[in-house]
């Protein structure tokens, strides 16, 4: 962990340190003893217990991270076999289908959402961006000059260039009056992200700011007998602040924009589109983003 610190990104680090803690925890007094110790059987049954915890997407991922947490540590000698190879990743069993949010659901969304999540929900609406890179999103990302905001997607690195609608410029025009105007426009949401690595808090707050507005039933604490509940697997949801994307799309559909300029606009990787279309004019996007109805 200490040589990855210097080799990847803050937030790929701060992964690699949560997934490690976690696997630690589980080792209890052993984490304590030489890494040979660790057998194919331990990780095994870690799987196992973080299956009981999480979605199995989440494991899946955590069981690839010590694959190459353990390969580095063969690469360096301490081992002579990888105990986490030849342990099969778990079968996603359920893949559920996000609606979007209706207008309705999002003006009760903004009714009861504190100032920084109320911002997150319109740049999130706004833009048809993730979690991830809205948390993240920086002042001079923002140009109000020409209405763009320039970014970089943390999943699929694309570079978007996204033409910002009235209600959007209205918005960011009174942040700029009421708070800094240098680092983080979300600064909250970006601690919470940098120091994890990933939008599992955010999302789970977001999850409660659902239940607050009636979109969702508020989860229970205590795991449930079905396995479910904040300490059991999580329950695949159709409505999640990922829906905004959704509804960004909707939304322009329903305006009438082209599936090509909707695409570019979330950013969508489309082979179909780009091998139709090789370039998206801005202007295009321009008309596209002030077809957006205003929510606020």
């Amino acid at each position: 962990m200490a040589s990855k610190k210097f080799e990847v990104s803050d937030t790929t680090y701060a992964f690699y340190r949560g997934k490690t803690n976690t696997f630690l925890r589980f080792l209890g007094e052993r984490a304590d003893r030489a890494a040979f110790e660790i057998s194919t059987e331990d990780i095994r049954k870690w799987r196992d217990s973080e299956s009981e915890r999480v979605s199995a997407t989440t494991v899946n991922h955590s069981l690839k991270f010590l694959r190459v947490f353990f390969g580095a540590a063969k690469k360096d000698g301490l081992i002579a076999d990888n105990p986490a190879t030849d342990i099969p990743i778990l079968k996603i069993r359920e893949r559920t289908t996000r609606r979007p949010f209706t207008l309705k659901e999002i003006r009760s969304l903004l009714a009861v959402a504190e100032p920084e999540w109320k911002s997150l929900i319109i740049f999130g609406l706004y833009t048809g961006q993730r979690l991830g890179d809205i948390a993240t999103l920086t002042w001079d990302q923002i140009d109000l000059k020409n209405r763009e905001i320039l970014l970089t997607t943390r999943k699929t690195s694309r570079n978007q260039k996204i033409p910002m609608t009235a209600p959007l410029v209205k918005h960011i025009k009174a942040l700029r009056k009421s708070g800094r105007r240098d680092g983080a426009v979300h600064t909250v949401a970006e601690e919470i992200y940098r120091s994890q690595g990933r939008a599992g808090t955010l999302s789970r707050q977001f999850h409660e700011l659902m239940a607050e507005a009636g979109i969702v039933e508020k989860k229970r604490h205590a795991k449930a007998k079905n396995g479910q509940g904040r300490d059991g697997n999580r329950a695949a949801s159709k409505i999640s602040f990922h829906s905004l994307r959704h509804t960004t799309t909707s939304l322009l559909k329903n305006a009438g924009v082209s599936p090509a300029v909707t695409e570019e606009f979330v950013g969508h990787d489309s082979v179909e589109i780009n091998r139709v279309y090789t370039h998206i004019e801005l202007d295009s996007m321009k008309k596209a983003a002030a077809l957006l109805p205003d929510v606020t």
